[in-house]
């Protein structure tokens, strides 16, 4: 059997090749060691090369916290807006007006809850589990079942489009919602709508989970007060 592993750097020197398999441990390697082991999968016996395109992590910033960025398509990212205080507003604002939906159907709701796709790690600003969360050292190792962006200052929304439809739905999560707090509006672009994104009044994910654009925005400007 063989596991997919990222690669992702702690220290100037050190490595670390995280299997998500519960009966697997993290591999410390060392840079030189890592020069034959970047692009790899690990078996029983040993770590053999693979054609993925693993990278190690290098910071932006040496503060930079190393969850915050993501590894898709082959490259390192730090997520944008990540510790904003308006971005973070909404995220927690979202979070909780989706939480009693979440109990009622037995789901999961966090903000900024990391799903890992074999090599690849993403980080939605929302992250709603459903049915049967699958959970390895805290992260989600299953497609989320809707995936929530938040557009703040700044950003563009053409990029949030594209992380929807090139990257959530290509690792298997049906329902995206972008919320933009700059316009106060909010989009829909499910895997189902073929490409395709529409402004609405009320965010909707399969027949049970909806949301209220207004009631969003009354609650962020709460928050926000």
């Amino acid at each position: 059997r063989q596991e997919y592993l990222t690669l992702r750097w702690y220290k100037p020197n050190v490595v670390i090749l995280r299997s998500f398999h519960p009966e697997r441990t993290p591999i410390r390697i060392s840079e030189k060691d890592n020069i034959s082991c970047r692009n790899s999968i690990i078996e029983r016996g040993g770590i053999i090369p693979v054609a993925a395109n693993t990278a190690p992590l290098v910071l932006d910033n040496p503060h930079d916290d190393p969850e915050h960025y993501e590894f898709l398509r082959g490259r390192w990212s730090k997520k944008e807006s990540v510790g904003r205080a308006d971005h973070s507003d909404m995220e927690v604002v979202i979070s909780a007006l989706l939480r009693p939906i979440a109990a009622s159907l037995n789901a999961r709701v966090r903000h900024e809850w990391t799903v890992v796709y074999g090599p690849e790690k993403i980080i939605p600003d929302v992250t709603f589990s459903f049915p049967n969360p699958e959970v390895h050292e805290g992260y989600l190792v299953a497609p989320a079942f809707l995936a929530v962006e938040c557009r703040s200052t700044g950003q563009k929304l053409r990029m949030l489009l594209d992380k929807c439809r090139v990257d959530h739905h290509r690792m298997g999560t049906l329902y995206c919602w972008i919320i933009d707090a700059e316009e106060e509006c909010a989009y829909e672009c499910h895997k189902g709508m073929n490409g395709m994104h529409r402004l609405v009044d009320t965010l909707t994910a399969g027949p049970d989970v909806s949301l209220s654009v207004n009631e969003i925005f009354e609650a962020f400007q709460k928050a926000a007060s």
